[in-house]
Order: structure tokens, then C-alpha cells, then sequence
């Protein structure tokens, strides 16, 4: 809630909230259903690298949004930037996890 003349975005509170509650009502379908066909389509190594590069885009575009603070259309983008940002940080973690696990051999698995 910080104005935009301090690099915030003016947005209330409740904005924040119903924000915030889109996006995290979003991730679970696309965390239970679209991240394991993509696993299983592309691997867990091929899926990292290929959601690494919108990860990194959303990440750099969150600031700019900034520019955006007086405008009618910063909640949608926000709400697409975070989203899009969010599944990809997730499946992301996913990946690295089944990275790891899958190269440690697996008499060492849980110590």
C-alpha cells in the first residue's frame, strides 16, 4: 500500500488481499494438474530450464509495474505477473527436488 511516488503501486489493502487470493486459488489446480504433465512430457530437467525463463521475466517485470501505478489496467497485470511468477517459482522448486532426489543414490535417500 505504499503510493507511487515511493515505488509502490497505491493499491488498498483489500486489493492486496483479493490479489493475493486469486492467485493463490490459481495455484493449487495448476500445481495438482499442469505441473505433473509437464514433468512427465518434459522431465524434471528439460521442465526447470523451460519455466527458469518466464520465472526470471515475471521477476524483472514486478517493478515495472510501478509505472503503471495510475492506471486501470495494473491489477489484471498484476495479477497475470504474479500468477505466472508464482507457478513458475513452484514448479520450479518442484524440479530441482526431483533433480536432487533422483541423483543421490538411494541407500543415502532420507539421511
Amino acid at each position: 500500500s505504499e503510493p507511487p511516488h515511493l515505488g509502490g503501486l497505491g493499491l488498498g489493502l483489500s486489493t492486496i488481499g483479493t490479489t493475493l487470493a486469486i492467485v493463490g486459488g490459481v495455484q493449487l489446480p495448476v500445481q495438482i494438474f499442469i505441473v505433473p504433465k509437464l514433468e512427465r512430457r518434459l522431465g524434471a530437467r528439460r521442465c526447470y530450464l523451460v519455466l527458469s525463463l518466464p520465472l526470471i521475466l515475471t521477476t524483472i517485470m514486478m517493478p515495472s509495474l510501478t509505472y503503471m501505478a495510475h492506471s486501470s489496467a495494473v491489477v489484471p497485470l498484476l495479477v497475470l505477473v504474479v500468477l505466472l511468477n508464482k507457478s513458475c517459482a513452484l514448479a520450479c522448486f518442484v524440479c530441482l527436488i526431483m533433480l536432487i532426489n533422483n541423483s543421490v543414490e538411494s541407500k543415502d535417500l532420507g539421511t
